[in-house]
């Protein structure tokens, strides 16, 4: 009698489970309602299940292998959530690799002192002096010049070529800004020796025209961060470089940038060419862990979520 009350107890209660239905039928809005306000993370859940079906497993053929999948297994992969095992990964990451963030600075030290102690700004000073701009007289910039103070520090200086970026303050943390206004540095070239400090000019390109029409050097230091960077110096008839000491990659990046993700290049190419980032070990590990759980259920919720470029054509 009580092994028929259990197993009454037990349909019922896998009766009562909406989501034990095939992963391609769709759910009525109630049963969405009732599950988003068990979890919240469901909402994103389905809303990539309808962008699978509709979208890559769009016909019955394409379906076919998923015809056992139901909603629970799927979401219970995709909810899946293990402080223990996360922290066995972690644990093996750090016995595996943990010194190795020490070598990596060691690297980094090494070509910041050589890089400083070849550095060009030893040979000249360049601050940015003066902006005029000129307008048509019906109106309009006909043209922008700035001038840069030049100020030689050991040697009279023969030639020089240094660059400029302007990059405004909101962005001095984005990198990707950062980077951008390096690629997009304007070069001077002054020809001329000098031995005691010189204002000279330059014509500002189109690029930079409008950032700097009708600023003063004071409003423009308050509003952007001007980056300047000398490239080549010649003195006394002999031409120094700043590619005289060339870095590595992955150090320039982070001498330049900063980040994490350059500290794991400089790993990879310098210390170990198979060492694995924490973040990939660990999301490698659960992803493996996921896979010897529901190996169909890992496969459908890793199908692209787009159409293919050619389906849409």
């Amino acid at each position: 009698m009580k092994n028929i009350l259990f197993l009454l107890v037990l349909i019922l209660f896998c009766g009562c489970d909406e989501l034990n239905k095939s992963i391609f039928e769709p759910l009525a809005l109630k049963e969405i309602d009732a599950e988003i306000k068990k979890d919240s993370l469901f909402s994103l859940f389905y809303e990539r299940v309808q962008a699978i079906n509709e979208n890559t497993l769009n016909t019955d053929s394409k379906r076919a292998k998923y015809a056992d999948l139901t909603y629970r297994r799927a979401y219970d992969l995709f909810s899946f959530q293990d402080t223990v095992l996360y922290k066995k990964l972690s644990n093996e990451w750090n016995n595996k690799y943990a010194n190795y963030s020490a070598k990596a600075d060691s690297i980094i030290n090494y070509w910041k002192q050589l890089k400083e102690e070849n550095s060009l700004d030893k040979y000249v000073k360049v601050e940015i002096a003066s902006i005029s701009t000129n307008y048509y007289s019906f109106g309009g910039i006909d043209d922008v010049t700035i001038g840069f103070k030049l100020t030689p520090l050991k040697e009279p200086i023969e030639q020089l070529r240094f660059g400029y970026s302007i990059q405004p303050k909101i962005n001095q943390d984005d990198n990707s800004s950062l980077y951008s206004s390096i690629l997009d540095k304007s070069w001077c070239l002054s020809t001329s020796p000098f031995s005691k400090p010189v204002v000279r000019y330059w014509e500002v390109g189109y690029s930079n025209e409008k950032k700097l029409a009708g600023e003063t050097v004071e409003t423009l230091l308050r509003d952007y961060n001007v980056n300047i960077e000398i490239d080549k110096v010649r003195i006394k008839g002999e031409n120094f470089s700043a590619d005289d000491v060339k870095l590595p990659h992955s150090v320039e990046m982070y001498l330049e940038f900063g980040g994490f993700y350059y500290i794991d290049d400089i790993i990879q190419e310098h210390i170990d060419n198979n060492y694995i980032p924490e973040y990939k070990y660990i999301t490698d590990g659960i992803n493996n862990h996921l896979k010897e759980e529901d190996a169909l259920a890992f496969e459908y919720l890793n199908l692209p979520t787009e159409k293919k470029k050619e389906d849409i054509e």
